[in-house]
């Protein structure tokens, strides 16, 4: 399964031939209305083999290189539950005066520590959130310096400007995504650190009792509310602008298949931006109103629990991942029609299980996945153990023997079987990922078109342009 270093595929006993581009199979599988979009974002040379470095007892394998840059949908399950660490200072707010009884002191202790605990989940989102950040921002300058380079609008510059109302709608959730992650997170540290300190509290008109009134009433509840503001004006934006992409391929769109999955996905949308915006509202002012009026808690819980559900349908409903621009890039329409019919259709047969495993996994290999694929079934022990061995690291796992290994083990062998399974799976998500993305780019692009300073008829984008005539065209308009 693997190829230790210094030991070739055929020394180490495994098949060097199977499943490579001059496959048949390989070949029929790739058309020309899905592999038009891989020059601009797939297609990284060299990742038929991967080295591995040694799992830890916290860490899995990771590349020995490094991950590939790529925007990855990862949001934490955990940071649903962010605004119910505000629930923490029940104990102090409920009971709030002295002496506090033994039990009110355990309670108060509980909530803090449980408040500070999200913490961990803090910081391991906001690195995820700032490493997606960091991507777009650097696709953005790329996509903008390229841009600045074409001298007249056309269709490499329609194209142009579809990535970039892309990259900023993925750059804008992302920001939101990071300002949450900071806001929600320290009014859990303050409001831990205030239930924390409330049972040292020996005098109502001490430092001590003072400041833990304080970090657990309005100062400590204040980033919960404020983030429910900035959720709010995200969300009026997000859904205008999926509001005028719905519009838009409602009448301009002809092919019935494809309206209906960019109407559904519209509408989903709509409706998570409007949902999610209430609950993060509602949160804000419940949890400053706990202070005050104990009952809110109610109100901040529900609204916890609502936030929760959202976190879970923005991941499995409406978020993708994608691999960040490379080089220059120019499509039209009609690209991004047939890519996302060809990807529905191939979905569907997926979700049907008929698609062999040779052929899923050249899938994955030639759209640049083949690393995500590794990284995902390594996490399960016993299939690392059987495709890495006990040693040496770093490891390497070579794409054809890969294959060929599995499909050599008898077809009843627990591993192919849960390996075939992990494809598949892997396969599904892949595809549905790059089904949204391709929807959010066609949204993009027929709303660019709807504007005639942006029509291609201003002029012609090809290799050979008539400056002079392109400016007079643009003066004339």
């Amino acid at each position: 399964m693997i190829d230790r270093p210094g030991r070739s595929g055929a020394e180490a006993g495994f098949p060097t031939n199977a499943h490579t581009g001059d496959d048949p199979v390989y070949k029929h599988h790739h058309r020309p209305q899905d592999g038009f979009f891989d020059n601009i974002f797939d297609r990284a040379p060299g990742r038929e083999s991967l080295s591995f470095t040694k799992p830890t007892w916290w860490r899995t394998c990771s590349p020995l290189d490094g991950r590939r840059p790529r925007l990855r949908n990862d949001l934490h399950i955990a940071i649903g539950l962010l605004e119910l660490a505000n629930v923490g200072d029940v104990a102090a707010n409920v009971w709030n005066t002295v002496p506090i009884p033994r039990g009110v002191q355990v309670g108060m202790w509980f909530g803090g520590l449980i408040a500070l605990s999200m913490l961990f989940f803090v910081c391991l989102d906001a690195r995820r959130s700032w490493e997606n950040l960091w991507g777009l921002w650097s696709e953005r300058k790329q996509l903008k310096e390229l841009k600045s380079s074409l001298l007249c609008p056309g269709r490499q510059w329609n194209s142009c400007e579809c990535l970039l109302q892309v990259n900023f709608k993925e750059l804008l959730s992302e920001a939101d995504r990071f300002v949450m992650v900071l806001l929600l997170g320290s009014a859990a540290l303050m409001v831990g650190i205030g239930t924390c300190m409330a049972p040292f509290g020996e005098s109502v008109t001490g430092p001590i009792f003072t400041s833990s009134n304080l970090l657990t009433g309005f100062v400590g509840n204040g980033p919960c509310a404020l983030y429910g503001v900035v959720n709010v004006a995200v969300a009026i934006f997000v859904c205008l602008r999926a509001f005028g992409h719905r519009r838009t391929g409602l009448e301009r769109l002809e092919n019935d298949t494809i309206k209906s999955l960019l109407g559904r996905r519209t509408t989903k949308i709509l409706w998570y931006g409007r949902w999610n915006a209430i609950a993060a509202a509602g949160a804000g002012a419940a949890a400053m109103c706990t202070a005050r009026y104990p009952f809110a808690y109610i109100g901040l819980v529900a609204a916890s629990g609502a936030s929760f559900y959202f976190n879970w349908f923005w991941r499995h409903k409406l978020a993708y991942g994608r691999p960040f621009y490379r080089q220059g890039v120019e499509f039209e329409e009609r690209h991004l029609l047939s890519a996302i019919s060809y990807t529905h259709g191939l979905l569907e047969q997926v979700s049907r299980g008929e698609v062999p495993f040779g052929l899923t996994m050249a899938y994955i290999a030639r759209h640049d996945a083949f690393e995500e694929f590794c990284l995902d079934v390594l996490r399960n022990r016993r299939l690392r153990g059987r495709m890495l061995g006990p040693g040496p690291y770093p490891a390497t796992i070579q794409r054809e023997c890969f294959v060929a290994t599995v499909q050599d083990t008898e077809a009843g062998d627990e591993f192919r079987q849960k390996i075939e399974r992990a494809a598949t799976q892997f396969l599904l998500e892949f595809l549905t990922y790059r089904e949204r993305w391709l929807l959010e780019m066609l949204g993009c692009h027929i709303t660019i078109h709807s504007f005639p300073s942006t029509s291609p008829a201003v002029c012609s984008g090809g290799a050979d342009v008539d400056v002079e005539s392109c400016l007079s065209k643009m003066s004339e308009g």
